[in-house]
């Protein structure tokens, strides 16, 4: 019985640590008075914290969207470092009056 106490109480812990991580400060109890009959009495919070979860999804994707633009770029000059390495090396392969033919 003890044992399970413990249990719940380091359940509640994790997920208490869990939603601060992306809830900024809502408790577990507070959550759960939104879905309870005092959830009436409560829309302001839930509007807040709405909003403010949308801000950090909103500062996550631009996030994304900058790593996304440095992979691009990143992609962009390694197909160009990759393709004028095969110019290079498809002009070594011809004989040097054909080279000329080519400029």
């Amino acid at each position: 019985m003890e044992e399970d106490e413990k249990v719940e109480s380091l359940g509640a812990m994790k997920d208490q640590k869990q939603l601060d991580m992306c809830a900024d400060g809502f408790e577990i109890g507070r959550l759960s008075k939104l879905v309870g009959s005092e959830a009436t009495h409560l829309t302001a919070e839930l509007e807040e914290f709405y909003h403010k979860m949308l801000a950090k999804l909103d500062g996550l994707s631009k996030v994304v969207e900058q790593g996304f633009a440095k992979v691009l770029e990143q992609v962009r000059m390694l197909t160009k470092i990759e393709y004028s390495e095969q110019i290079k090396k498809s002009n070594s392969n011809i004989s040097e009056p054909e080279a000329i033919y080519l400029f």
